[in-house]
């Protein structure tokens, strides 16, 4: 700068730096493309209420409600669970979020990973407000809880139908793990059943969290709990219990347990009246 005459016009020092990188040949880049990223204007997705409109509430729990859907811009059913915000939410870190993110949307996140299963309800998107996390989700449709299910079908389901409605619960059940996800609260009440087609999903990510690399759990429970509850135990394990628990309500059309005694000592009741396990069809 001492050499150069001071009324000289002064270049301007990012154009010179990038002068003597470039090829006076090379064509020259849009600047106006190479802005960074913080000086655009970002995009603002428009709010939740401009998106969906909600009817009839479906389901009530201790993690929110849920109400009937309607996706404005085609007219999809869905499912909309408003949960409401507590000092005491936990967010935790998962792949391909730069900040740590409300634990039920995190694991609904996770658990959209490719490849995806059929026996699981998603979640489509989400909306964080003053108030509420808003989750809006898959709603096969016709369907019901198998508990309203079970109910509707008193005394008990016939062992084909507990068969192949077992199987896919043990499957979404299995993707949940594979996704190192615990469900747990793998009961009738999680469980939607498309009256149709005899379809069956697990629901409500709510109680869920990532298994613990140590392989104990120590968490709440819900659905039915494993002999060693509430001491430490296994989120595989546990997610058997369960499903087993599930089987046994269907096929007989009463709970495994009398009573938490016989929980704790695994004392449970054989229904004779069920087959031996003899069978002529063949599942994987």
């Amino acid at each position: 700068m001492a050499l150069q005459v001071p009324t000289d016009a002064q270049p301007d020092p990012s154009v010179l730096e990038t002068a003597v990188l470039q090829d006076p040949d090379d064509p020259q880049p849009d600047l106006s493309v190479l802005r960074p990223m913080a000086l655009q204007n970002p995009v603002v997705p428009l709010p939740f209420g401009e998106l969906y409109e909600w009817g009839r509430l479906i389901g009530k729990g201790g993690n929110g409600s849920v109400y009937e859907g309607i996706r404005k811009s085609d007219g999809q059913k869905v499912a909309i669970k408003f949960i409401p915000k507590r000092t005491s939410d936990n967010n935790i870190k998962i792949l391909g979020c730069f900040e740590p993110v409300f634990e039920e949307v995190a694991i609904n996140l996770v658990m959209k990973q490719p490849p995806l299963s059929p026996y699981i309800v998603y979640m489509l998107e989400w909306f964080e407000e003053e108030d509420d996390y808003i989750l809006i989700l898959e709603y096969p449709c016709p369907c019901k809880s198998l508990r309203r299910f079970l109910i509707d079908k008193r005394p008990r389901l016939n062992e084909s139908l507990a068969r192949g409605l077992m199987i896919q619960a043990v499957l979404g059940a299995k993707h949940c793990l594979d996704r190192e996800v615990f469900h747990c609260s793998i009961k009738e009440d999680n469980m939607l059943v498309n009256t149709s087609t005899m379809e069956l999903k697990l629901i409500d990510f709510g109680g869920s969290c990532l298994v613990n690399p140590s392989g104990f759990e120590n968490g709440h429970l819900g659905g039915c709990h494993p002999p060693e509850y509430p001491s430490e135990y296994h989120a595989g394990p546990t997610t058997v219990w369960s499903l087993g628990a599930v089987l046994y309500s269907m096929v007989t059309g009463n709970k495994p347990f009398k009573t938490a005694f016989d929980r704790m000592i695994a004392n449970v009741t054989i229904d004779h009246t069920l087959s031996r396990g003899n069978r002529t069809d063949n599942y994987q």
